[in-house]
């Protein structure tokens, strides 16, 4: 299951990178297809992991927390995308916007190893 989140934040780090290199319709929906199925299968197998690697009573704040910071990042993302646009424009947006789900990896990567 790990493999498999590891590849959805791959793809979604590929598909914000490769946003703004779409020149035509057709590439930006073949984009937006990759960033959909990337976070439609890594948020539901984090959720999963999170629920099998944290102890029964605390699963309730785990996934509550989990949802905060999902929907903090919907929220405050785009507000520090608006700013990073106004100053330097739509490529360097999205390349630090593919930057984030490629961070997140690293760390997902790295944490586990830590945990042992």
């Amino acid at each position: 299951r790990n493999l498999i989140v590891s590849i959805a934040m791959f793809m979604s780090f590929s598909g914000l990178f490769l946003l703004n290199l779409s020149t035509s319709f057709e590439s930006l929906v073949l984009v937006a297809i990759l960033v959909g199925m990337s976070t439609g299968i890594g948020v539901v197998l984090m959720l999963i992991t999170i629920v099998e690697e944290i102890p029964r009573e605390n699963r309730g704040f785990a996934m509550g927390f989990f949802n905060m910071a999902l929907y903090l990042g919907l929220g405050v993302g785009p507000a520090v995308e608006g700013v990073v646009i106004e100053n330097f424009g739509y490529n360097i947006a999205f390349q630090t916007a593919g930057a984030v789900p490629l961070i997140g990896l690293l760390l997902f990567s790295i944490i586990p190893r830590l945990k042992k």
